[in-house]
Formats: structure tokens, C-alpha cells, sequence
């Protein structure tokens, strides 16, 4: 039977990376139980467990003889919500374009309550060395806190301009959300990739910084998600009822959300620049999805046998594929240098 393996580089900083726990390595037993022939979501719960209660894994390695024996303590794991293109050997993510070493790449999994403080020190870090431009990919990304969306969009505006404001349904203006400060980077060229899931938070960004002519967006139409809802508990709490009170609406004046009933010909989500569409069909996204999933969890100089097992469970991706919609902001960059 085949043993649970390690198909993500562990984060730098948790207690897998701390204990040397590596990509492909082969989970034989937990606590001394052996996991051949288990379920991966009977494994997973053996793993897990309360926080500084200890775990010993019996990992197998591929060229070594002996088992590589490991006693963990559990931590709560902060999740990232910014990613770079690819991760090095120690886990680290890279944040610059492949080719392109002054061409910055951050991509937003999903606004946090940590995540403008997260893009601000990984940008200003980049910048040591001043960038020739930055691609922001927010392709697959819900959206999450607004306050982080704004807070992004500052460092890329003058102080004073309208980011976001939320209307009522009668279409009277509740909020008006305005850069409080000069950004920092008012001058660096940006692009911005979305696509059909890019919601929410996702969508204020992209149209705001559209609106002002600070980024070309790049890839296909957004979700069209920019509604804003509060939620009124029922039943001494036991039961929930989430009310939609109002709709965030671009700088420009222009919808976000896209109301029930209306077609792609109305005002709503954010549409690529001209000249900047790069619509994949479903197979061309399915492909994407894929090829995006086995490069975070691969990383650089990825473990072959480890490869093929991937590409037998969720398919293949050509040897030579290309990020078609990267590459287009890419090469908008490189011609603004």
C-alpha cells in the first residue's frame, strides 16, 4: 500500500520546515502507527491536534537507507496570503519574474487582516534595489478584508483621491473611502492580472487602479462581486441572516457588482485594458489551475518521481507551457522600461 507523501514545501519558520520535514518525503507512521494503506484524511487527523502537544513522524526518504524519525511540537500555521512565482530549495518564496530580475511578481491568495502590511514589507524589500515594475496577480483570488484593499491601493495614489465609495440601494452615497497619504510608489509602472474569479476585494483594487491610469489589467473580466453585507443574528445567535445594504462603486462613478439579470454588455466588474484581453476557454484554465497548483507545491528543481505522481492524479502540463497572461504584462513592462 502506498504511504502519505509530502507534496508542499513546507513554510520557513513552521515546525515541519524546523524538524526537516522535505518535499517527497514519505510519511510511514505517526505515533508509532503505521499509515500504509490509510486514507489521506485519516492521516491528516493523526497529524493534527492541540497546539504544543507533540507529534513523532517515522518519514521514509528517497536514497536513504535508515527512517528519519521526528518529534514535532503542534503550532497554530499563519497561512501567507502573498505568494511569489515559485519557491527556492529553502522554501522561500521568489518575488521577482522569472528572467526579469527587476520586474517584482506578488500574488494575493486573499485580503487578510494581515495582508497590506505583508505586500508593503515584501514590496519595499524588492525595492532596495529599485523595480522596473510589478505585476499584481489576483487570478482565483475571492477578495476578504476591504481595509486591505484600500490600504494597497495608497501606496500607489496621491493623497486625497477617492478609492471606493459604497452606495445605498436608492443610490445615495453612504461611504466615501480616500487616500489619507501620498503612496510611496506613485511613479512604479504596474499590471494587474484578473480573471472570471477575481472578486470583492480583488475587483476594488484592479478598478481603482485602472480608473487612475496606475496599472494595465490584464487577462479577462472579473466576477463582478462588490456588494456590502451585514449580518443581523437571529434566535439568541443561533441562526444568521446576511442582508445586502449597499454596493461598492469605482472612482470613475462606474458598478462593481453585477445585479441579478443583467447581461455582459452592462457596467459592472472590471474588463482588461484594451489590447490587454487574454480570455482562456475552460480547458486553457483548467491547464492554468493546474500548472499553478504543481508549481507552488513543487518548487524549484522539482522532485521528478514526485512530478509524474501528480501528473497521473490531475493530469499533465506541457513541458514547455507558458502563463500566457503573465507574459503579457510582462512584456508591457519590459517595453515601459
Amino acid at each position: 500500500p502506498k504511504m502519505p507523501t509530502v507534496i508542499g514545501l513546507p513554510e520557513p519558520g513552521t515546525p515541519a520546515a524546523d524538524a526537516d520535514i522535505r518535499l517527497a518525503d514519505k510519511i510511514e507512521a505517526v505515533d508509532g502507527k503505521a499509515t500504509a494503506g490509510l486514507e489521506l484524511e485519516q492521516v491528516t487527523s493523526m497529524v493534527r491536534g492541540p497546539v504544543g502537544k507533540p507529534v513523532t513522524l517515522t518519514v521514509r526518504r528517497a536514497g536513504v537507507s535508515e527512517p528519519h524519525v521526528v518529534t514535532i511540537e503542534r503550532a497554530t500555521i499563519s497561512v501567507e496570503s502573498i505568494l511569489g512565482d515559485v519557491r527556492g530549495p529553502d522554501g522561500h518564496w521568489n518575488f521577482l519574474v522569472r528572467d526579469e530580475p527587476r520586474i517584482g511578481y506578488l500574488r494575493i491568495r486573499k485580503f487578510g487582516d494581515k495582508t497590506a502590511t505583508e505586500f508593503a514589507t515584501i514590496l519595499d524589500d524588492l525595492n532596495r534595489e529599485p523595480l522596473d515594475g510589478l505585476v499584481i496577480d489576483v487570478r482565483d483570488d475571492p477578495g476578504g478584508a476591504f481595509d486591505a484593499a484600500v490600504k494597497i491601493c495608497e501606496l500607489f495614489l496621491g493623497a486625497g483621491k477617492p478609492i471606493v465609495m459604497t452606495r445605498e440601494r436608492d443610490g445615495t452615497i453612504r461611504d466615501r473611502f480616500v487616500s489619507s497619504t501620498t503612496g510611496r510608489y506613485l511613479d512604479l509602472p504596474l499590471a494587474m492580472l484578473v480573471d472570471r474569479n477575481s472578486a470583492s476585494a480583488s475587483e476594488i483594487v484592479a478598478a481603482c487602479l485602472q480608473d487612475y491610469g496606475r496599472a494595465k489589467i490584464v487577462g479577462e473580466r472579473s466576477y463582478g462581486k462588490g456588494t456590502v453585507q451585514r449580518l443581523m443574528r437571529l434566535e439568541s445567535g443561533r441562526s444568521v441572516l446576511k442582508l445586502t445594504t449597499a454596493t461598492y462603486w469605482r472612482p470613475s462613478g462606474k458598478n462593481i457588482h453585477r445585479m441579478p439579470g443583467v447581461g455582459a454588455d452592462a457596467e459592472w466588474g472590471v474588463s482588461p485594458d484594451p489590447g490587454f484581453e487574454v480570455k482562456l476557454d475552460d480547458e486553457e484554465y483548467k491547464t492554468w489551475r493546474t500548472y499553478r497548483l504543481r508549481r507552488d507545491l513543487l518548487g524549484e528543481g522539482a522532485d521528478a518521481s514526485l512530478a509524474a505522481q501528480l501528473s497521473q492524479e490531475d493530469g499533465k502540463v506541457p513541458a514547455d507551457y507558458v502563463d500566457q497572461v503573465l507574459k503579457r504584462a510582462v512584456d508591457y513592462l519590459s517595453e515601459e522600461k
